[in-house]
């Protein structure tokens, strides 16, 4: 009798009457083989679940609830879940999909946030519009977009610039995978993007500070905890093509010395057994700060500094010239003063304040103060008969006046002596003195 009354039914609507029959076998079928419920799709639209609950005499009682706009929200539900799990696996800001159109079709997550921009801004723009602002700056990015997406294929991490709607232009990263039915068709893109602005400017201070290292004319290394080297400039890196291919990151501090020795020794002589242990022993000290002499003439400075990760930085500077300039000021001073030392009279000269800055051999045997405890000294401290003649030095320091006394009278050991005394004015750059 149920059979024969939902075969009658009037709510089957514009239903063929093939297709009633076959709902009707299917909802029999349903009845039948279940114990409690079944669900049965009305159309290909609606969706159905019937309760049964079969009675003591054989009857059943069937209850039957229309359940399509449930089945849509759980349908939406599990999309939107699919959506953020593989949002949050890649770690983006905002998640975004495209239609096979290669326009955009939604956007989820902080796109708003980064870009001063809601979602609906974008949705509907083709990929040209939503990629970033035109410019040279995106043009290659921009191309690589296209073409990536034209041949379906993944792309990863292609930046491009934005700009907000307060005007700051900003760096944003995107990342995108094709997308196919079950049918193998292409349907569009999903991807993600995230801001990387910070990230670049943290890359383009690198670059800036790389390049200037590279600048300097010397040489940088830097060796990590285990004493490897990580990381070396362009000065080091032309050095190093002198001595060894076998130098290289990794390369560790004692190998990489050994090979610069046996270099160094070959090029200009250097007494390797001895300057390969000092090195050693040298390395990592608190305070660093030495010459190497290579042989030939060159000269090495080292310095070194120990890194709060336990790494070690090493700056070296060739000082070859410096250090020859200086041994040739050194030799010129010694026979400076060798001619001085030579001279039977006293020379003494004083600075501005007639404190004593040369004194020669000649000086230091008539007052038996040598030039150490004399230099700096006020002239009439270590001089005292030259006390008279302060008027006459002061006159030369601040007048360019030079004086000239002939057989001035003084008495030495109860004798009469006699002396000749210049005082003539000493102007060396900026400062002025006096030589008596």
């Amino acid at each position: 009798g149920s059979e024969m009354c939902i075969r009658d039914s009037q709510s089957f609507g514009p239903l063929m009457s093939t297709e009633k029959e076959q709902w009707v076998d299917v909802w029999l079928s349903g009845i039948n083989r279940s114990e409690n419920y079944f669900e049965i799709t009305f159309n290909d639209v609606e969706q159905f679940i019937f309760n049964a609950d079969r009675l003591e005499d054989g009857s059943v009682i069937v209850i039957g609830s229309n359940i399509s706009t449930l089945k849509q929200t759980q349908t939406a539900l599990s999309i939107s879940e699919s959506r953020f799990r593989n949002f949050a696996l890649i770690g983006a800001d905002w998640y975004w999909e495209m239609d096979s159109d290669l326009k955009l079709t939604f956007l989820a997550g902080g796109v708003e946030n980064v870009s001063g921009l809601e979602p609906d801004f974008f949705v509907g723009k083709d990929r040209s519009q939503a990629y970033g602002i035109e410019g040279a700056g995106n043009l290659r990015s921009l191309q690589s977009f296209w073409d990536k997406t034209d041949k379906r294929e993944s792309f990863d991490e292609y930046e491009t610039k934005w700009k907000k709607n307060n005007g700051d232009v900003i760096t944003i990263s995107l990342s995108g995978e094709p997308r196919y039915d079950d049918d193998d068709v292409f349907v569009g893109y999903i991807g993600a993007g995230r801001d990387v602005t910070q990230r670049c400017i943290v890359e383009e201070r690198d670059k800036r500070l790389v390049t200037a290292i590279n600048s300097l004319n010397l040489m940088i290394t830097i060796y990590d905890n285990a004493d490897k080297l990580v990381f070396y400039n362009q000065e080091f890196g032309d050095f190093k093509r002198k001595i060894s291919q076998k130098i290289e990151l990794g390369t560790s501090f004692e190998d990489q010395w050994r090979y610069s020795c046996d270099y160094l020794a070959e090029t200009y002589g250097l007494d390797t057994d001895y300057w390969f242990d000092f090195r050693l022993s040298m390395h990592r000290k608190p305070t660093n700060n030495f010459v190497l002499p290579m042989g030939g003439n060159r000269y090495l400075n080292v310095f070194e500094q120990i890194l709060d990760d336990g790494g070690v930085i090493i700056i070296t500077t060739d000082i070859s010239e410096s250090k020859n300039a200086e041994q040739e000021i050194y030799k010129l001073q010694s026979y400076l003063a060798s001619i001085i030392d030579s001279m039977s009279s006293v020379l003494i000269a004083v600075d501005s304040n007639c404190e004593v800055i040369q004194w020669n051999l000649c000086a230091e045997k008539e007052t038996g103060i040598n030039l150490p405890d004399a230099y700096q000294k006020q002239l009439t401290t270590v001089f005292p008969r030259l006390q008279v003649q302060m008027e006459n030095v002061v006159d030369a320091i601040t007048k360019g006046k030079e004086t000239t006394q002939r057989k001035r009278l003084f008495i030495k050991d109860g004798t009469n002596c006699y002396e000749d005394i210049i005082i003539y004015p000493l102007i060396t750059g900026e400062e002025a003195g006096a030589v008596i």
